[in-house]
């Protein structure tokens, strides 16, 4: 599960940024949570903002950080580590700092580093007990100076390893690719995160994982048959392209239209069913095995309603068994409901007059009332996070 995650100097945010997704001590909505061993972690967190305001930074400095993870490994030395630090002053010359609280099974780990385009300045990794009741404080596990590499407790036998650390390569990647120790649950975890933000789509692999696995092919059939009633089936054929002698899939959706049964190429579809065929795969496959999904814009062709309920799919915790978590960002405000979304589960996105983008929560107002009409009050200007009305001021 993700605890929290932190970073600074990417983008439009210059300072230190935070994202929690541990559940403040309000009382409502108290069956939306994940609990494990006397935490409360949230399944879900959404974000509001006017455009241009950071959004998209924030999900992107997340996915930064995971591709910073999996593919340092071997990166080429030619080629610039992904930093893309505040360019309005000086903080363009200053490194780019990223952390991520996790935990896995029992333990909380927590693990960072800072980098710029051309090497990892520092990197650490520490463990403790992930029990609220614990007074355990975080243990060392190695931390990292430019090359200089510390090692402790069990990960002292990982000496031999260090020989293969260059100025651009994070010492997780390496580990975590061997699939040594806590290192590859770690760099497990990362592999599995999930992003859905530059409407690509591999749709070949896609088919072919959903070609093999047959359970989550129907999850996904489900959720689409309920949104197209028209669509009475889909299927995926497996077929051989003589062109290469490689299989290739296709997928075709069956309408019953009075009684009569067509079958149509899925590329004939609407926008908004395609995105949401490839939008239930990627959810069904994190509600299935647990992890985290980011996605910019949820609510691009999606119907509110829809919103509303891929939202209660993760709040659910009679479907969502495996602590799956989504956090999104979105402009359709009729997801502002208090039955729908805890306090702290919405979160507002706003940039300054320098340009610098900051985050902040619902809960962090204290003279807000569970009742209140959340949508009415951001609108009207309460939350700050709109556009124009803060440039009037």
């Amino acid at each position: 599960m993700l605890i929290q995650f932190r970073f600074q100097n990417y983008k439009s945010f210059k300072e230190e940024t935070v994202l929690d997704m541990t559940a403040t001590s309000q009382r409502e909505h108290n069956d939306f949570l994940i609990e494990k061993n006397e935490n409360r972690v949230l399944p879900v967190a959404v974000f509001f903002g006017g455009n241009a305001n950071g959004k998209s930074n924030l999900i992107e400095a997340f996915f930064r950080m995971i591709y910073s993870i999996i593919m340092t490994y071997d990166i080429d030395e030619n080629q610039d580590l992904e930093a893309n630090p505040y360019i309005f002053d000086k903080s363009i010359d200053q490194p780019t700092a990223f952390e991520i609280v996790l935990a896995i099974e029992d333990i909380e780990y927590k693990y960072g580093f800072i980098l710029d385009s051309n090497k990892i300045h520092q990197e650490w990794l520490l463990q403790r007990p992930f029990k609220k009741s614990s007074t355990a404080n975080y243990k060392k596990l190695f931390e990292r100076e430019d090359n200089d590499i510390k090692l402790y407790s069990e990960f002292k036998e990982y000496e031999l390893l260090k020989s293969l650390v260059k100025e651009k390569n994070l010492f997780l990647s390496i580990l975590g690719r061997r699939r040594e120790n806590i290192a590859k649950d770690i760099y497990g975890w990362a592999a599995h995160t999930d992003f859905e933000m530059f409407d690509t789509q591999n749709d070949q692999r896609i088919l072919e994982i959903l070609y093999s696995d047959k359970k989550l092919f129907e999850q996904v059939k489900r959720e689409i048959k309920e949104v197209d009633n028209c669509i009475f089936n889909m299927k995926i054929i497996k077929e051989i392209n003589r062109l290469n002698n490689k299989f290739i899939y296709k997928l075709e959706t069956i309408h019953k239209i009075a009684d009569k049964e067509f079958e149509c190429p899925f590329e004939i579809e609407s926008s908004g069913t395609i995105k949401l065929f490839y939008l239930y795969y990627k959810i069904y496959k994190i509600l299935n095995r647990g992890g985290v999904l980011f996605i910019d814009e949820l609510d691009s062709k999606i119907h509110s309603l829809v919103l509303k309920h891929i939202i209660s799919l993760f709040n659910d915790r009679e479907i969502n068994k495996n602590n799956a978590q989504i956090v999104f960002s979105c402009h359709n405000t009729w997801l502002l409901e208090n039955k729908l979304l805890r306090r702290d589960q919405i979160w507002f996105i706003k940039k300054n007059n320098k340009g610098i983008s900051e985050i902040y929560s619902l809960a962090d107002f204290k003279d807000v009332r569970s009742d209140l009409d959340y949508n009415k009050a951001y609108l009207s200007g309460k939350f700050g996070a709109i556009p124009y009305m803060e440039r009037k001021k």
